[in-house]
């Protein structure tokens, strides 16, 4: 058995894609996950899988006849752990959390420019993933009107560095640290 978390995308957002994480979870339950453990509302799943299970396959299959298509991002608890540790903006981690995203993809991002953009974000790219610093806040950001951002993101989720965090508690319970 292994242990992942998986970020599902665009769902109970503004009124659309909703799925309870109640439904959710018994969704997974009955598709042969293990251990299944929802985190808030925005999509955040933890759970253990046997090695010979295809995760994504029975991700996909969990949601048939829900009315709900979500992406899912999957990583490993080790792969978590390692998102967590190339942080590249430590201080803002501890500092303000809550203006730190970090954003995944189904599989990491290969090569990223940063966009042509003067605003005060502070970018880090590391291992494939994308992380974000918004000193003023994502919601006064302009940095989401900018093309070559909402190209080089779309195919992405992300998440502040509080929801990191509480999964990255939420794996270690499921499988607590060796």
């Amino acid at each position: 058995m292994r242990t992942h978390v998986a970020l599902l995308r665009a769902i109970n957002v503004g009124g659309y894609n909703l799925i309870s994480m109640s439904e959710l979870k018994n969704r997974l339950l009955e598709a042969g996950f293990e251990d299944v453990k929802t985190i808030l509302q925005s999509g955040n799943v933890v759970f253990r899988a046997s090695a010979k299970m295809s995760v994504q396959h029975g991700l996909t299959a969990s949601m048939e006849g829900s009315g709900v298509r979500p992406e899912f991002y999957v990583r490993t608890r080790n792969e978590w752990h390692a998102i967590i540790e190339s942080n590249p903006f430590q201080e803002h981690s501890v500092r303000d959390p809550g203006h730190l995203l970090v954003f995944v993809g189904t599989e990491p991002m290969g090569e990223w420019h940063r966009p042509d953009y003067d605003g005060p974000e502070q970018f880090g790219f590391v291992d494939g993933h994308l992380f974000v610093y918004y000193p003023e806040g994502i919601g006064s950001s302009k940095l989401g009107r900018n093309s070559s951002f909402r190209r080089a993101t779309r195919a992405l989720t992300g998440r502040n560095w509080n929801t990191v965090l509480r999964i990255m508690r939420a794996l270690d319970e499921v499988e607590p640290k060796r």
